[in-house]
């Protein structure tokens, strides 16, 4: 198991869905218990104000694929569980060119951008696990058991329901984007760049859009799905999607009859 959502327990053998979700884990219909928000007390006294205490961070071994490799592991999984078709096909893709270049080359050929495409898809941040020394890491990400997506911004300044964000990142029409302050997420309809509407926008733009749910100033803009990206996959999948013959015997009961 090599990336994808990781259980707080021993996969496989975790009782905490069952018994307070009633839906077995072991079974395959986990409730995601330790998604949820919990308190931590000692002696009546709560000692701690985070609240996803029990949410892991997403396993990512990108970077220790030769290490697998040279310990003469040749199956690799990776989670996909009720995740969209994008993911799996850009984390798959993303795996098997790690896979080929260290058996070309001997290294890992993952650049920057595509660190980047991973966390635009889906990220609660990143961990290596417990496999790779990580015991003393923090494998928890205790802010939030979603999507973090990435920081594409900061709130400028929010004058009526218009709010002005100053960009680190491209932007464009279509995008989702979440403001950390409020967390209030929304689809991007319009872009204005000096009063002019766009349909992208570049790094260290001023840019202004329409917001019904205001989010404080210098909050944290973060980008939470990428309409390029997903547009750019999709045509990837439907290029190199394979159509196999099949032939098959059908029966169809009604009433216990064969129809």
């Amino acid at each position: 198991f090599v990336h994808g959502a990781l259980c707080i327990s021993y996969s496989g053998q975790c009782l905490m869905s069952s018994l307070i979700g009633g839906r077995s884990g072991n079974r395959g219909t986990c409730a995601q218990c330790c998604r949820q928000p919990y308190e931590i007390y000692c002696n009546n006294v709560k000692i701690s104000d985070e609240k996803y205490l029990l949410s892991t961070k997403d396993l990512n071994t990108l970077d220790k694929i030769g290490e697998l490799i040279e310990l003469g592991i040749d199956s690799f999984k990776i989670e996909g569980r009720m995740k969209r078709p994008e993911y799996v096909f850009l984390v798959v893709s993303l795996y098997r060119k790690a896979i080929d270049s260290y058996l070309k080359y001997k290294k890992i050929e993952i650049s920057e951008n595509d660190i980047n495409d991973l966390k635009k898809i889906f990220n609660r941040k990143f961990t290596n696990g417990f496999l790779f020394n990580s015991l003393n890491n923090d494998i928890v990400n205790k802010f939030r058991p979603n999507h973090l997506g990435v920081e594409i911004g900061k709130v400028y300044s929010v004058k009526g329901n218009n709010v002005f964000i100053k960009l680190i990142d491209e932007l464009h029409v279509n995008d989702g984007i979440r403001f950390l302050s409020n967390d209030y997420g929304m689809t991007i309809q319009n872009i204005y760049l000096n009063k002019n509407k766009v349909k992208q926008a570049s790094k260290n733009d001023l840019i202004c859009i329409k917001c019904s749910e205001l989010p404080a100033v210098n909050s944290s803009v973060v980008k939470t799905s990428d309409y390029l990206q997903l547009k750019n996959i999709q045509e990837n999948i439907t290029k190199r999607m394979r159509k196999i013959d099949v032939s098959m015997d059908i029966q169809i009961k009604l009433n216990n009859k064969i129809i």
